[in-house]
């Protein structure tokens, strides 16, 4: 006959101690992430044409005058394309960017 040497002796634990080793063993799962409904109104989607943000594009207008040669169109480049180009430019008429 074979006997089990075990070190375990329930005889002495308590229905609350197993329970509490139960606990520690198998916690409880966290409870799922909620998010507020920005309305306040539980299940409400407001359609989404409300989030969208309608307001206009800010459009900004540059115009430099000068004598010629001094770096209008210079300046104007490194503006827009934020590097400083070296070299001889020929006059420049008119200038737009987009």
């Amino acid at each position: 006959m074979k006997q089990e040497d075990s070190m375990s002796d329930d005889v002495f634990e308590s229905p609350e101690d197993k329970m509490a080793a139960s606990a520690i063993l198998n916690p409880p799962a966290p409870p799922p992430a909620r998010t507020p409904s920005p309305t306040g109104y539980k299940d409400y989607k407001p359609p989404l044409h409300l989030f969208q943000n309608d307001e206009p594009e800010i459009a900004h207008k540059t115009i430099l005058l000068g004598d010629s040669g001094v770096g209008k169109t210079s300046l104007l480049v490194q503006f827009n394309t934020g590097k400083y180009q070296t070299g001889n430019f020929s006059a420049t008429v008119g200038i737009g960017f987009t």
